[in-house]
């Protein structure tokens, strides 16, 4: 992984911790959701006065994923992320109220 991404990942890391949703989910739900996304290049991190405050990601899933992410939203692995043509959200991080700008 290059160090942007771990920059990246520290930005979208401070956002989850600040989401009144997200900061209860286990550690492992942003190993799943997050990492593959940055891998991927599958994410709109945005950015204001040099500050993340919101943070979007998606994976394109094949049939099979899909269903397989409709029963359980943490069944997906990293090369399912780029399986097929079926666009869905992943994570949608605006603790902030910058959900338009996304």
């Amino acid at each position: 992984m290059k160090s942007n991404a771990f920059d990246v990942m520290g930005k979208v890391a401070w956002l989850w911790a600040c989401s009144p949703l997200h900061k209860k989910w286990p550690l492992s739900v942003f190993a799943i959701n997050v990492i593959p996304a940055i891998q991927t290049n599958q994410f709109a991190l945005l950015i204001k006065d040099e500050l993340p405050v919101a943070f979007c990601s998606w994976a394109s899933l094949d049939l099979e994923c899909e269903v397989k992410y409709i029963n359980d939203v943490t069944s997906l692995y990293a090369k399912d992320w780029m399986s097929g043509e079926r666009k869905w959200f992943i994570d949608w991080i605006a603790p902030f109220g910058h959900n338009m700008e996304l």
